[in-house]
């Protein structure tokens, strides 16, 4: 299904949609390798939004780069099952991702956005989405993301609302 650019409008601002397919993206075929990845990277906002990134690679390594409202600031290192980074991997590869469009910004000031980085074999899909502009099932498979990675050690281990 090849996602088509279309801007709307909120308050009076246009939205910008870019980097979309011309025609439908096959996903990475064959097995997955040790070193094909999933990051997610947060960015932050003039308030306090979470700011860090955070890595699944194959083998079940996780890293993560906490920057700003967190409560690890710097490099984290863990590592959940190779089920379980696998399992993501696959999501991100079976899913439409890969014919969704590089960049969905929102006009509008004060937002955070997230990008993600989808390396498989030698194929490389990166995502842009700033006040969600992106798909809603998009977002729900970043969430997917976040919880499999084990973002709350680091994001505010004592409990806190979902990023």
């Amino acid at each position: 299904m090849l996602l088509l650019a279309s801007g709307w409008s909120l308050c009076g601002q246009e939205d910008s949609v870019s980097g979309c397919p011309e025609s439908d993206v096959t996903p990475p075929a064959g097995s997955l390798l040790e070193t094909d990845s999933v990051e997610l990277i947060r960015s932050g906002c003039e308030g306090a939004c979470p700011e860090y990134s955070v890595r699944i690679f194959r083998n079940g390594d996780v890293s993560w780069r906490g920057r700003s409202f967190v409560a690890h600031r710097g490099r984290r290192q863990a590592s959940i099952s190779r089920e379980s980074a696998l399992a993501v991997l696959m999501r991100f590869r079976e899913t439409d991702v890969w014919n969704l469009c590089g960049s969905y910004d929102a006009m509008i000031s004060d937002v955070p956005g997230f990008t993600v980085v989808v390396r498989i074999g030698e194929q490389t899909k990166t995502i842009r989405n700033r006040a969600q502009g992106a798909p809603d099932w998009y977002s729900e498979l970043v969430g997917e993301l976040d919880l499999a990675a084990g973002t709350q050690r680091w994001l505010c281990p004592g409990g806190c609302l979902s990023p």
